[in-house]
């Protein structure tokens, strides 16, 4: 079940909010936990008793950490739960892709290998495991409180807005939320609009940008023109961002409406000065992530300038296999690795004092052709379709313009690049986002604008033109 689908938008979330308004406010928790677990069950059933059986155990955990006063021990307990947490996002994400890896090496060194029965992955596998491994950690670092009992705990996991891809919400930055909330009309408009816009960039954006990648990454590479190379790995930057900014804000938006606030996921991305400034506004709640629990523990920068390159190429590796088990998202991740570690070079450092007009579309290019890592279905597809946009390969013929982008495929790409890379820019960025005041308070003329992005909305999923989110795969 997806925020954009039809089941969830006129069954699921209606019959929600009806009986979270109903159910006596002291059961309005248990309510939550209930309808997020039938939605999780509604995606993948065979995998929920694992779901919930791995919820307990961590919870135990925790629940030991917190009264264990030995350090030797509590470092036992914490890694356990690291184990347990680990081992299943390896062998239900990565399993596959390991023995696939095995199987050519043998295969090459001339030993036979028996059948292997691919696994299957689960949604959301990648979140809400990040989620339980932030939580045990912060409890045995003391830093954040345990739950009173696994009632909170479960919602805290389960909570369905982000319980398949995010934002990662860390317990303490809703733990009072979780105990005690309030519902306001305020809140609920604000969610609704959240949600709507949201919606409104998934299957008004991202999914008219996915039909013009999809033609063009369908093709091979030297196949394709250099013009049309760059056009679809446009497309697919509009694309991936709409969609997954756009579900980040419903997730947020639906939260929103019954008194949680969770943290922002994007921060206008596209208009970044550099690549470090990227991953501050791209996927924001991952990047605090991987710097509070992997990038810090490692150093940091509290280490040598050498030691600290070696710590950011390990983060952004991890990371990129963190997305998918492909070499592809691997070297996705080296690539990030390498801007990152070049930024605070002597060399980065005097790019970094050059003026952010001639560094933003630096950045975005960059930015750019690791789409095409991340995109393609090989390193080769990927090296060719670089190869492609910087003019190489020759002449190509160029596909027939009908089988690439209509008319309003034009349009709509011109609106989004518009939105990200002029509008942006000059929307009032002060404050934290979470802490911003929301556009419909300073310009009420938009209500019309909000009612036309919803009816359109439901016209196109009505029609059957929407796409599962892309990241509803990692």
């Amino acid at each position: 079940m997806v925020f954009s689908s039809a089941i969830f938008l006129f069954y699921f979330l209606p019959l929600f909010l009806l009986g979270y308004l109903i159910v006596p406010r002291q059961c309005r928790n248990l309510y939550a936990t209930g309808a997020s677990v039938c939605f999780y069950a509604w995606g993948a059933p065979t995998f929920l008793a694992i779901f919930l059986a791995s919820c307990l155990t961590d919870y135990l955990i925790a629940k030991k950490l917190s009264e264990t006063e030995v350090e030797s021990r509590r470092r036992q307990v914490l890694w356990a739960s690291m184990i347990l947490n680990v081992g299943l996002l390896l062998y239900f994400k990565y399993a596959n892709f390991f023995v696939e890896q095995w199987t050519w090496m043998a295969h090459e060194l001339g030993f036979r290998v028996g059948k292997w029965h691919k696994v299957i992955l689960p949604i959301g596998i990648s979140f809400f495991t990040f989620h339980k491994i932030s939580y045990v950690v912060d409890v045995y670092r003391r830093t954040s409180p345990p739950v009173r009992n696994f009632a909170e705990y479960l919602l805290y996991i389960t909570f369905f807005p982000q319980l398949i891809a995010g934002p990662i919400v860390r317990y303490h930055e809703i733990q009072d939320q979780i105990r005690e909330r309030q519902l306001s009309w305020n809140g609920f408009i604000e969610g609704s609009w959240r949600f709507i816009l949201g919606l409104g960039s998934k299957v008004l954006l991202a999914d008219p940008m996915a039909a013009v990648a999809a033609h063009v990454f369908a093709e091979k590479p030297y196949e394709v023109s250099v013009g049309y190379t760059w056009l679809g790995t446009l497309a697919y930057s509009m694309q991936i961002y709409f969609d997954f900014a756009g579900y980040s804000s419903m997730a947020i938006g639906l939260a929103l409406m019954i008194g949680f606030r969770f943290p922002e996921n994007f921060n206008h991305p596209y208009i970044a000065v550099s690549v470090t400034d990227f991953w501050r506004r791209w996927h924001m709640s991952l990047s605090r992530w991987m710097r509070d629990y992997l990038y810090i523990p490692l150093g940091g920068n509290r280490v040598s300038p050498a030691r600290q390159t070696i710590n950011l190429w390990i983060v952004f590796l991890i990371s990129g296999f963190w997305h998918g088990a492909e070499w592809t998202f691997i070297a996705w991740g080296v690539f990030h690795g390498f801007f990152l570690a070049a930024e605070r070079t002597p060399l980065g450092l005097r790019y970094l004092a050059l003026s952010p007009l001639l560094r933003r579309p630096f950045t975005f290019v960059a930015v750019m052709f690791g789409w095409v890592l991340f995109r393609s279905e090989s390193l080769t597809d990927a090296i060719l379709r670089w190869s492609r946009m910087l003019g190489f390969g020759g002449e190509a013929a160029p596909i027939a313009r009908a089988t690439i982008i209509s008319d309003v495929g034009i349009i709509v790409l011109s609106i989004a690049v518009a939105w990200c890379l002029i509008i942006e820019p000059f929307i009032d960025r002060r404050g934290s986002p979470s802490h911003r005041r929301p556009l419909y308070e300073s310009y009420p003329i938009l209500y019309p604008a909000l009612v036309a992005i919803c009816v359109l909305s439901i016209m196109f999923i009505e029609a059957g033109r929407y796409s599962p989110f892309i990241y509803f795969q990692f």
